[in-house]
């Protein structure tokens, strides 16, 4: 995984937007690279997807930890 990202409900806004964060870590992706995403809100679970969706990247639950869910969003091989 090229990059880690932690989203907190209580932390998330203005600046630290994980939608523009994402997006701009996706952007810079390779072949058969990815990143690892933790959230604590489904909203924003939901919306990765979507996004991940759009731009024809893969998404693999792993775990969940303290109320986090820990997620894979890579480019396919």
């Amino acid at each position: 995984m090229v990059k880690e990202f932690t989203f907190r409900r209580s932390e998330i806004c203005g600046g630290r937007n994980p939608i523009r964060m994402i997006l701009e870590a996706m952007n810079e992706l390779g072949q058969c690279e990815g990143l690892t995403i933790e959230l604590d809100d489904y909203d924003w679970v939901l919306v990765l997807r979507g996004l991940a969706e759009l731009h024809e990247f893969k998404v693999e639950e792993c775990e969940k930890a303290n109320n986090f869910l820990k997620f894979l969003v890579y480019k396919s091989c």
